[in-house]
């Protein structure tokens, strides 16, 4: 079987729209159900800064693979084209990959983390389930920190199983 490549898209509420990593998941072999694991190596690779001062909003995920190289501007456009000020799972059109999962934290969730969170403290790995088959998983790292004064978390280094 033809490994994918698997990309990672994430929605920005700063830009209110999609946007697709340039990078894809390094992959290794999965334990038990999920037979695939894939991370990012680096913070740069995806990093989002949520300044504390603003009001807390859902964060929204995809993965996506496909067996060819995946085209990042063309999948991006791909996401965005219902132009939707709320982002769903319905923006992936699963026809145009070969693997698709989307991943969703709620504002109540997001709170609950960012309140047992410490300032500039251990960083968090919060997991969660897939929409379309609850055995695919999504981690991230979550910190909060003071930059230049203002109080942030910051959301990095996403792991799939799948």
């Amino acid at each position: 079987m033809e490994k994918l490549k698997y990309a990672f898209a994430y929605w920005s509420p700063r830009e209110k729209k999609w946007l697709v990593c340039n990078t894809y998941f390094v992959l290794t072999d999965g334990i038990g159900d999920n037979n695939i694991y894939g991370q990012f190596l680096s913070s740069n690779w995806f990093s989002y800064h949520h300044n504390l001062k603003d009001k807390f909003v859902p964060f929204h995920f995809a993965v996506l693979g496909q067996k060819n190289m995946v085209h990042f501007e063309k999948t991006q456009r791909s996401l965005n084209s219902h132009l939707n000020l709320v982002p769903s799972c319905n923006d992936i059109h699963s026809d145009c990959f070969d693997f698709s999962e989307y991943f969703h934290i709620g504002v109540d969730l997001i709170e609950g983390i960012n309140s047992n969170l410490e300032m500039n403290g251990v960083t968090t790995t919060f997991t969660m389930r897939g929409h379309k088959k609850s055995v695919n998983r999504l981690s991230l790292n979550i910190r909060k920190f003071v930059d230049q004064g203002n109080e942030k978390i910051s959301i990095t280094l996403p792991q799939v199983s799948i």
